[in-house]
């Protein structure tokens, strides 16, 4: 797995900084430390954007799949500034438990919000990031989040991508596909999620559809009855 940060603090000497880290051991000195390496450009893209909410789902034009929670806010442990945490979990497609691992974080975003705090550790000392990893509480957390693994998994959604987004008033469709170079992301039933998924398309193609034979009906109608007047007229004429 691969973790995305990028984080801030109040006071911090560098502001937001994007990275990776991969937790595949323990660090000798009990932290880890984000690189700038290794980062999608999907992933980079969801970061930046501030209409995105998170992302979840098959990276595009990749062979992972990833969740991303955004604009998580905490007091720091030492003092009352605050933390500003923004964080990606890629999971390998070809790794069945990283799968289940993936479908567990999907299935519990509230519970990811409340715990990812805990192991970002505010440093300034830390070169161009000010911030490291609790080894040990980044491990309490992965231990925490898939406590309820999902042992599904659904061929239906293993391809597609999904996008959330803040606002759910405007149709963002073509603003996304901008941003992501694509051009087949649509907007779903819930107007806040887009997706890549065809089978959403059909879903709102089949929508576009009895909207336009429902406004035939109504034309059909309304002609029939024009057609009986004059027939009424013609008659007492």
């Amino acid at each position: 797995m691969k973790v995305y940060t990028y984080c801030s603090f109040d006071g911090s000497k560098v502001g937001f900084q994007m990275g990776t880290f991969r937790p595949d051991s323990s660090p000798s000195d009990g932290y880890y430390i984000p690189e700038p390496k290794g980062i999608n450009s999907t992933v980079r893209k969801a970061f930046e954007n501030g209409i995105i909410r998170r992302i979840y789902g098959k990276l595009p034009k990749d062979n992972s799949y990833v969740v991303m929670v955004k604009g998580i806010k905490s007091n720091t442990d030492d003092n009352c500034s605050t933390k500003y945490c923004n964080f990606a979990f890629e999971f390998d497609e070809n790794d069945f438990n990283s799968y289940s691992e993936y479908r567990s974080f999907i299935e519990n975003p509230q519970q990811i919000s409340d715990i990812v705090n805990r192991f970002l550790i505010p440093d300034n000392s830390v070169a161009d990031y000010a911030v490291k990893i609790n080894a040990e509480q980044f491990k309490n957390f992965m231990n925490e989040v898939s406590k309820n693994k999902s042992s599904v998994v659904d061929a239906n959604e293993k391809n597609f991508f999904y996008i959330e987004t803040n606002y759910q008033n405007s149709d963002y469709t073509e603003k996304l596909n901008t941003i992501f170079g694509t051009n087949n992301i649509v907007r779903t039933k819930n107007k806040s999620i887009y997706t890549n998924n065809p089978k959403k398309k059909q879903g709102i193609l089949k929508t576009i559809l009895t909207w336009i034979a429902g406004i035939l009906l109504t034309i059909t109608a309304v002609w029939g009855i024009v057609k009986i007047i004059k027939m009424i007229i013609q008659i007492f004429s």
